[in-house]
């Protein structure tokens, strides 16, 4: 008789629950939403507001449509999204107040250009479904209200790189966030300094996708979907930057637009809070702190933009040093296998990299002669394990020295060095390698 009396009672006055229950409500009963019938709830009526709140019977004017977004913009190359949108979309409104300090504005398959306060190019007009790379002269903040994209916003991907937004503010767990049929079809995912990849069933990589940020999705095939969130506003005030403490002191670059990522699995002589430095010859190219885990470092490669003409391109082969933290030590890094190279928007897997190169031997060894027996030319192998003067000679079975083929100074590695026999009759010979403090001897046949 009373569901929302707890003793499903009825009063002497014929009322649900206490006569009390309902103060301001001249009947004193309550209806099937469990609220007093005549009881005013104020709050925000309006369905179409961010705080609409269904309870309300009383608008309060508290309802509001815009949310203020406060993105800072380091120099050089930002990849980031908007989650919100003012009415005007046009580029040369959207950044007059950031006029001085933005150069170029970079999306999938177009671009414009700051060109002394008057924009030119393909792209003059911001779409809610792309990402933007802003290229920034000095750091600044845009700031603006706009009203937001929405949670159920619909991205209709191509096959292969498509640059996209991210459509809420906040962060979401990448398995999450992506539809889980889209995993494995989506494969590659990359970000300003960050990437993902779908691999065995797992997304290796960064964890989160982040309102602000851009993101290039790689497809196997054409797609249209939703990212699984829901919409919560947070704060009114949402700044995204990169992380500073991503950047080691005095191995400062500037972020550009055209970036392509190498996973390290592994680092022997590596610890936790050393870093990564890539190179392209000389020039930094990208840094990333080490912390006993797979680490993907994002190399830079050249975009057009005058101080990034010594970044990659593409073919090009970084090279990586290990910045050791306690020491100051910065030492070379070699890989067992070889180096991918430079291909922008690409993912690269390197394994596991060394403090110690193994193209350098262990052993003073005259390791192969091939062919042997041999007629009448053969290639002798050597190892230096250090740099060492060197002398590499041909004895006959008497032992006599019948021929002498080098007899120089050495850096230290592999060397093959071929060998022509003709001034020699057939027999058994010896190849002597001798250093100031070790010889070696290999027994060679010749067959005429």
């Amino acid at each position: 008789d009373c569901p929302y009396d707890s003793d499903n009672d009825i009063d002497e006055d014929d009322i649900c629950g206490d006569v009390d229950e309902c103060p301001n409500d001249p009947d004193n009963d309550i209806d099937n939403d469990g609220y007093c019938s005549d009881e005013e709830i104020f709050g925000c009526t309006e369905e179409g507001a961010l705080n609409y709140d269904p309870i309300a019977s009383e608008n309060d004017d508290s309802c509001y449509y815009t949310i203020t977004l406060d993105i800072e913009l380091h120099e050089g190359a930002n990849l980031v999204s908007f989650s919100a949108l003012p009415e005007s979309w046009d580029i040369p409104t959207f950044t007059s107040p950031i006029l001085n300090s933005v150069e170029g504005i970079i999306t999938e398959g177009s671009a414009s250009s700051n060109d002394e306060g008057s924009w030119i190019g393909s792209n003059l007009t911001l779409n809610p479904a792309n990402g933007y790379w802003f290229i920034m002269n000095e750091t600044n903040n845009v700031i603006f209200e706009g009203y937001p994209i929405g949670t159920d916003f619909v991205y209709n991907l191509h096959m292969g790189a498509n640059l996209i937004s991210f459509p809420v503010e906040g962060s979401y767990l990448l398995e999450e966030a992506l539809p889980e049929e889209l995993h494995g079809i989506i494969y590659e995912i990359i970000t300003e300094e960050g990437a993902a990849y779908y691999e065995n069933g797992n997304w290796i990589g960064f964890d989160y996708l982040e309102g602000g940020k851009g993101y290039w999705l790689k497809s196997t095939e054409e797609v249209s979907f939703s990212f699984n969130v829901e919409y919560e506003y947070l704060a009114s005030h949402y700044m995204h930057a990169a992380d500073k403490n991503r950047h080691l002191m005095n191995y400062e670059y500037i972020p550009s637009s055209e970036q392509a990522f190498y996973f390290i699995e592994n680092i022997e002589g590596a610890s936790n809070g050393d870093w990564i430095v890539a190179y392209n010859g000389n020039t930094i190219a990208g840094t990333e702190k080490w912390n006993d885990t797979v680490e993907a470092i994002d190399v830079m490669g050249k975009n057009g933009y005058e101080y990034r003409a010594s970044y990659c391109l593409n073919d090009d082969v970084p090279t990586f040093k290990l910045y050791k933290t306690n020491t100051g030590q910065l030492v070379n890094l070699y890989t067992y296998d070889s180096i991918n190279p430079w291909i922008s928007n690409s993912i690269s897997k390197l394994g596991t990299l060394t403090t110690t190169n193994p193209a350098i031997p262990t052993e003073f060894a005259v390791s192969s002669i091939y062919p042997n027996p041999f007629n009448p030319t053969t290639t002798i192998d050597i190892s230096i394990p250090h740099n060492m003067h060197l002398s590499l000679k041909v004895i006959d079975i008497q032992g006599r020295v019948v021929e002498t083929i080098i007899e120089k100074d050495y850096m230290a590695g592999n060397y093959s060095i071929r060998y022509d026999g003709s001034s020699l009759s057939s027999g058994i010979y010896f190849v002597q390698l001798k250093s100031p403090t070790q010889v070696q001897y290999s027994k060679m046949i010749l067959l005429k």
